[in-house]
Formats: structure tokens, sequence, C-alpha cells
């Protein structure tokens, strides 16, 4: 199966589809070709599941694609294929071209009742799509064009065009509003390698008068054929969200990144970055929670208030922590109109490191798990603690300070540098503040003035703290321990086949000198193995990283 007319269904429906593709049982040959290859069509009826979803199935594309809600349908003996959930009702391209009337055959556009999803393709080179509906004066649409996201070559550009109508009957158009890409979320603060973005469009508009207004669709690659489809949505706001978590190496190493997985040594804690893509300008507040966390683990919620589309979720380990891993859950909830919406996290990675991960969007993914380890034996070289029982509270143009306290648990080395994390708006140059070696508290001043740097707003918003430096680690110091235990029973053994060669009789010598020499063999051996572990785990300066607990502020307007 290479793709399914429509894209979409409404969730809970039961429709007519039709399947394109190749040795399809009971098929006919269409018109259509793929790489040149003439494809068969089918038609099937296909019941979709009440709920809107995004399934959590293996998905090699990039992370945005993998996260498009929908149903795979499976056609028996075949691959399957996702069936996106619509919003609105649903058409074809296909099918408003042949329900037009006659007399406007030559006209470009479509004539279509909105709320509406259509189902397109640019089926020459330089296509452009055009569908125009009547809207009423104050009236706001949502208009989505998904093309990327559903894996095709396609990188859609959507205009809203205003309709003019003279006395003499010729037409004119007025550009509204136009949009090529959907909010970037790539590296936004220069934390993040993974690649969160798409080359699908979104905008919205209200109507300055009624009338008549269209929405032209083009694909800015040029091209066309069979794979260049897209979907067009046109509908009334509808709120909702996705979440996707991901965690890379939290040490500052220049351009580099590198995904890995969340590891608890006791008393640490850790930061899970939260990406939150929001649908038709949903403001209102998400609550982030961390579900399925093992004993002596907590996470306190975060929340993405307003249009806050990235945050950081902070899991911390007790001293008294045991060893655990497995998958944890992340979940996000929002209240509209009355009812609640929510949405499961799917974790992200890169599929390989790069050395220059800020500049080049190195290739990411989904996995299916979001994976948590928490050491069975290493405790944190370092804690920061801040008093989050607290609401911070500052007005636009001033300064926060914020108390800080480090507390060494591995002998520290130096200063640590302790900057904020993930304060909504703050794209770049995150202020910090050095505690030498030797002392624990310091003040962080953050200062709420916008600038090129910090997109400061009114608002209540969550952040963290992060803490780096260098402290003296033992690397598996266990097994040294380990070596000098089984050094200790070997030479237990060893003593006592001696004390009882001294005791033998002459026929009982030669079984305990053979057991003798076999001792002996292995304590040589495991004291080479001893040697060897202290050297692997003698202690090194190694760099750290280590994150606060969440704190809120709340930022107010500046004082008149």
């Amino acid at each position: 199966v290479d793709f399914i007319s429509p894209a979409a269904g409404i969730p809970g429906s039961t429709e007519t589809y039709t399947i394109y593709g190749r040795n399809l049982p009971g098929s006919q040959l269409t018109e259509i070709s793929l790489n040149s290859h003439p494809l068969e069509s089918l038609q099937v009826e296909i019941s979709l599941p009440a709920t809107s979803s995004t399934p959590a199935g293996y998905q090699p594309g990039q992370p945005r694609q993998g996260m498009l809600p929908g149903f795979d349908y499976r056609f028996p003996d075949a691959n399957s294929v996702r069936i996106g959930f619509a919003t609105t009702p649903v058409t074809t391209e296909e099918r408003l071209i042949q329900q037009r009337p006659a007399d406007e055959e030559r006209r470009d556009a479509l004539q279509v009742e909105v709320p509406l999803e259509v189902s397109g393709w640019f089926d020459a080179s330089n296509d452009e799509d055009v569908f125009r509906f009547a809207t009423a004066q104050g009236e706001t649409w949502y208009v989505e064009l998904t093309a990327d996201r559903m894996g095709y070559p396609v990188d859609t550009l959507a205009i809203v065009e205003r309709v003019l109508t003279a006395e003499d009957g010729t037409e004119s158009l007025e550009t509204v509003a136009e949009n090529d890409d959907l909010p970037s979320l790539f590296s936004v603060h220069n934390k993040d390698a993974i690649n969160f973005n798409s080359n699908d469009s979104g905008l919205s508009f209200t109507a300055k008068e009624a009338g008549n207004y269209q929405v032209r669709v083009v694909n800015q690659f040029g091209d066309g054929g069979s794979s260049k489809r897209y979907r067009l949505a046109i509908r009334k706001q509808t709120p909702d969200f996705q979440l996707i978590a991901s965690t890379e190496r939290p040490l500052p190493t220049g351009r580099t990144g590198y995904s890995v997985t969340p590891h608890l040594r006791k008393g640490a804690r850790w930061g899970i970055r939260i990406v939150c893509p929001r649908q038709d300008a949903f403001d209102g507040d998400i609550v982030v929670t961390a579900e399925g966390l093992p004993d002596g683990v907590t996470c306190r919620p975060l929340t993405l208030s307003q249009n806050t589309d990235h945050g950081l979720l902070v899991v911390t380990a007790a001293e008294g922590a045991g060893p655990w891993a497995g998958p944890i859950r992340i979940i996000g909830r929002a209240q509209f109109d009355g009812q609640t919406i929510e949405r499961e996290a799917r974790f992200s990675c890169l599929v390989w490191g790069h050395i220059f991960a800020d500049s080049i969007r190195v290739r990411s993914r989904l996995t299916q798990e979001v994976p948590m380890s928490v050491s069975a034996h290493e405790t944190a070289p370092v804690v920061v603690d801040v008093d989050t029982q607290k609401l911070l509270s500052v007005h636009m143009g001033e300064k926060l300070e914020i108390p800080v306290r480090v507390r060494d648990l591995l002998p520290r080395v130096g200063n640590v540098t302790v900057e904020v994390q993930e304060l909504y708006g703050m794209d770049r140059g995150q202020p910090t503040v050095s505690i030498p070696e030797g002392q624990t508290e310091g003040v962080l001043a953050v200062e709420f003035k916008p600038s090129g740097n910090f997109r400061v707003a009114p608002g209540r918003y969550q952040f963290a703290l992060q803490a780096t430096g260098v402290a003296k680690y033992r690397k598996n110091y266990l097994a040294v321990e380990l070596a000098q235990a089984e050094i200790r029973r070997l030479e237990d053994v060893l003593a006592d086949v001696v004390s009882q060669l001294a005791q033998a009789e002459e026929e009982q010598k030669v079984g305990l000198k053979a057991v003798k020499m076999t001792a002996e063999t292995e304590l040589a051996t495991a004291k080479k193995a001893l040697a060897s572990a202290e050297k692997r785990s003698a202690e090194t300066n190694t760099k750290f990283a280590a994150w606060s607990e969440l704190l809120s502020v709340e930022v107010l307007p500046a004082k008149k």
C-alpha cells in the first residue's frame, strides 16, 4: 500500500477509503503512477477508533512525523498506512473537481464550505491548489497544512487571500496572511539538538469584512506527482497539544549533541526536557507529570502556562533510593471548555550524535518508551538547593535575586557555575553565578528586561537551575571491592589447603596439591584483576552537571 485517500477521517466514523498500491487483490489499474510504476486502487470500508491518539508503535521518521495523530490501518497481508484523525468533515480534491458546476471548470479555485478538511496532491510541477469559501465578518479561522508530517517530500506554503470583486465583475486578490513553516522548536535555547521542526504550515486569520476568501496551497519544492500529497484543514479553533520528551548529555560540550538515558545517582536530580507543540493558538495551562516512578524517586509537576511550549521536568532520587531501571510515563493534562485534554509524551533521541549539532539538524526519531534508571551505589557529586516553597515575583524591568546553595557530596575542584535553565523566552545569554571551591552559597541575579536574548512577558513561569563543575570521582569503585573480596576468599581457600596438606596422608596429598596449584593460579589472576580495577577506578577530576528543583516566578507588568 502506497497511500490512502482521503488521508484522514473523523474519530469514530466509518467511511469508504480508496487504497492505492500494488498487487492488491480485487483492485483496478489506475492512471496514477509512483516512481514510474502504475498503481492499483481498491475501495474498502474502514472504521476509525473513537478517540484521537498518537500510535505508540515504532516510527522511523522525524519526531513530528511520529507524533501525527492517527490510526495505523493494515490491509490484509500488506504494510500499514496511517490514516490521520481529522477535526472537521473530510473530502478529497478529486471529489471537489468532480462536483463543481460545468461553468466553473476553467476557474482555478475550488468552492468549498468551511469548516472542512481536504486531502489533495500536487499532480504537476509548480501546481498550486486554491480553495475558496465564504465567511462572515469577524469570524476567525485556523488553517493547517500537513504533508511533511505524513512523510511526503513536500514543503508547503499557505496563503490566505481576500477576493475583491469590482462592479464590472473582475476579481482581484488581497493577501491577508501567509505562513511557510510551523513555529520552530529546534534548539531555541541552544540546549537541545533534537529536530522538533516540520516543513508544514499553519496560520489563523480573522475576516475584517464578510465575503469570499481563499487558501492558496503551494509546494515550495516545485515538483509534483502522486507522492506530493497534503491535508488542508480550515476550521474554528480546536485546542490541542502534544508532548515530546528528550534528554541529552547535560554537560556543556561546545557544539556537540549526544542523546543519553536518564540515570539518577542517589540524591541526584535529572532534567527531562519537554517540548509541547500547541494547536490553534491554545494558551491554556498544561500540567505535566511523571508516572510509574519507583519508590524513593519523586517529580514535581511542571506547568506550561499561557503559550509556553517547552520546559523542564525534574526527577529527584532520594539518598536512600534503591536500584531500579524501567520505563516511566509522562502525561500532560489541560482544561478547555470544561473538558480535559490528556496527552502522553513520546521520548525522542538523536539517531547518532554530531559535533555540530547546534547548526546541523541531526537526524532524530521517537523511541517507544521513556526509559530511566537509578544507581544502586553511586551518590550525586553535588546537589543544588533552592527555596521552592514560595512563588518568586518580579516586575518587568527589575532584577530578581535567587539565593543558591550547593552541597558537595564528593570533593569539588574549583568553582561551580550555576545558570538558569528553561525560563520561557530566554533564548541565549542565560545568567550565571560562580560559587568558589570551599564555599556553598551564592546569589543568581536575573534581569527581567526585554532584549534580543530574552523575550520577557508578564505571566507565571517555571524553570530550574543547572550547576556544572568538576569533582573528584571514582568510576566503578565497586569493582575494586569485589576484587578485594575475591582475593580474601582465595587466600582463605589457600590457607585451608596448606593446613590440610600438613596433616594429610601421602595418598591424599596429590589431590590437595592440585587444589593448591589451582588456588594459587586463581589468586594471581585475582590480584591482576584488582590492580586493573584500581587503575580504572582511580580518583580523577570529572565534569558533573546537577539540577535544582523547579522554581516558579510570576512576572508582573512594569511599574508605572
